[in-house]
């Protein structure tokens, strides 16, 4: 998955993203992840907290168990600001068909 987007503002400890994934219209996974925890992971891009404003795109591989059944999924991934659910990040829809 990839995604670019702009920030104005700096992203800062306690950023988070939120990920749901629907399959149809049963959600099967809503999990947060600490968002300078993942930049970390990600450290070929050299990005940690604090993020200046500024361009960025992001890239994550994905593992998609076998056992996952056929069907269309819809993930959406929001990211929020310093554990403020009220001060929105962005956001990025996608959809994934397996087996069809």
């Amino acid at each position: 998955m990839t995604a670019k987007g702009v920030t104005t503002d700096v992203i800062t400890e306690g950023s988070y993203i939120e990920v749901t994934v629907k399959l149809g219209l049963i959600q099967i996974l809503k999990k947060n992840f600490d968002l300078c925890e993942l930049l970390l992971d990600n450290d070929d891009l050299g990005l940690e907290c604090p993020v200046s404003p500024g361009v960025y795109e992001l890239y994550k591989e994905v593992e998609i168990p076998d056992q996952a059944p056929a069907g269309k999924y819809v993930v959406l991934v929001r990211a929020f600001n310093g554990g403020d659910e009220s001060e929105n990040i962005g956001c990025v829809t996608g959809e994934i068909t397996l087996g069809y």
